[in-house]
């Protein structure tokens, strides 16, 4: 028995329909091809991208510890450094009021140099760790012996060395986490040691310029 015009028909139409299903399943499967390789770049971009920011972020730490390197061991600063250190040297026990406030002003622009340290720290510009290296040393000294003079003008003015006071905190933790807190409890003798130490560093440390 013979296909009849009507079943021709239908068998063309079914042959074009599976055509027409299998070239739609190979276009789907080429799409999904080049999407993952599309993916695949992008991942590859994003990655290469973060390496990049990576990069860039570690070489902007570089860039801002070597400034403040540079003005911690220049020479304003090795001055400063000598004043402050004298300062505590004698007067660290001096209760600090309106009468002795002159005196201890003395110590405001070392202050306001760890101010400006940590807040680049607390703005993530700078890492704590990488801090904690390069300054905490110092700063367990001179924070401690300062902290009632801070506290002084905190009453004034709550925000004032806020950051400064952050820091200190910050680089605490971290002292007691690698160093068993080694510079974290300085008694008397260990604060006149390095108040000595500092104004004789300062006087022969010369190298890093004016």
């Amino acid at each position: 028995m013979g296909l009849t015009e009507s079943d021709k028909i239908d068998v063309i139409a079914a042959l074009i329909t599976l055509v027409g299903i299998v070239m739609t399943g190979f276009f789907l499967c080429v799409q999904i091809i080049l999407l993952r390789k599309q993916v695949n770049l992008l991942g590859e971009q994003i990655l290469k991208a973060g390496e990049s920011n990576t990069i860039t972020a570690a070489a902007l730490q570089v860039g801002i510890i070597i400034n403040f390197d540079e003005q911690f061991y220049g020479k304003r600063m090795r001055e400063c450094r000598i004043n402050v250190s004298q300062f505590l040297l004698e007067n660290r026990k001096l209760v600090v009021e309106s009468s002795t406030i002159t005196q201890w002003d003395t110590v405001s622009d070392l202050l306001d140099f760890f101010q400006g340290l940590a807040t680049f720290t607390k703005m993530e510009s700078l890492s704590t760790e990488l801090v904690y290296k390069n300054y905490y040393y110092w700063f367990s000294f001179y924070y401690p012996a300062c902290s009632d003079y801070i506290k002084y003008y905190q009453n004034k003015a709550p925000i004032y060395a806020k950051d400064a006071e952050w820091l200190f905190v910050e680089l605490t933790k971290i002292d007691a986490a690698i160093n068993n807190e080694c510079y974290s409890h300085h008694d008397d003798s260990d604060f006149t040691e390095f108040f000595e130490w500092e104004i004789d560093n300062m006087r022969s440390y010369g190298h890093l310029g004016s």
